[in-house]
């Protein structure tokens, strides 16, 4: 078993093991998330995450702190604990912080798979460009795009109210510079050129029904008022 593989072992480990011991009260964002949606649909090759992140309930996280050694990191609004050289982050809900979706709000439209409970598609995309924003020309931000390309490939019938505001005309235009970014697509398929078309065909047809999904809701929105 290589570093990498032994680092997501990691990961899985400690996500089944934290999703057993809280079957509610904590939800799985991030990388991990990704990987499990990518799992499930089984259109895309599910990419190994090297850490996790998570949203938690204040009494789940005190319940936490009894079997985990947990530190506060107050300038980035997270709690944090390690295994060996894997970091876990983990997000209160009532507590601020730099993500863009409280722990109400995700909770709400989240899924179970594989008996994790992780943020639905559309929320994780909201994550996600935050995150590549935040860490763009790192390797984390490679990922998070590469990421962004797999959630809008699954993101066949996207629910425009779980987006609430948040994808705004900067959102989209970003996104419409990734489908430009041949680069990605051929990472995402190893070199497989007919892999990245098939993608890349995939995400501009999603993209589209997504932008028109979201317009309709803003007409409707405007209607009612």
């Amino acid at each position: 078993m290589d570093g990498a593989e032994e680092r997501f072992e990691t990961v899985r480990r400690q996500i089944d093991d934290l999703a057993k011991r809280f079957p509610d009260g904590i939800i799985v964002i991030g990388g991990y998330a990704v990987f499990l949606h990518t799992q499930r649909r089984g259109l895309l090759r599910p990419e190994r995450t090297r850490d996790g992140d998570f949203m938690m309930t204040r009494a789940r996280y005190e319940e936490l702190k009894r079997i985990r050694e947990v530190t506060d990191n107050p300038r980035l609004g997270k709690h944090e604990f390690k295994d060996g050289k894997v970091g876990f982050d983990i997000y209160l809900e009532h507590e601020s912080n730099q993500l863009p979706l409280n722990y109400a709000t995700v909770s709400d439209w989240s899924t179970i798979i594989n008996g994790v409970r992780i943020a639905c598609l559309e929320h994780l995309l909201i994550l996600k460009m935050r995150a590549m924003n935040d860490r763009k020309e790192s390797e984390h931000g490679l990922k998070d795009e590469r990421d962004i390309v797999k959630i809008v490939t699954m993101l066949g019938n996207p629910n425009p109210s779980a987006f609430g505001e948040h994808l705004t005309e900067k959102s989209l235009s970003e996104l419409e510079a990734i489908e430009h970014d041949a680069a990605v697509f051929n990472e995402i398929a190893h070199g497989n050129r007919h892999e990245a078309a098939k993608i890349r065909k995939e995400y501009s047809e999603n993209f589209s029904a997504l932008k028109i999904s979201l317009e309709a809701r803003r007409k409707e929105r405007g209607n009612e008022t």
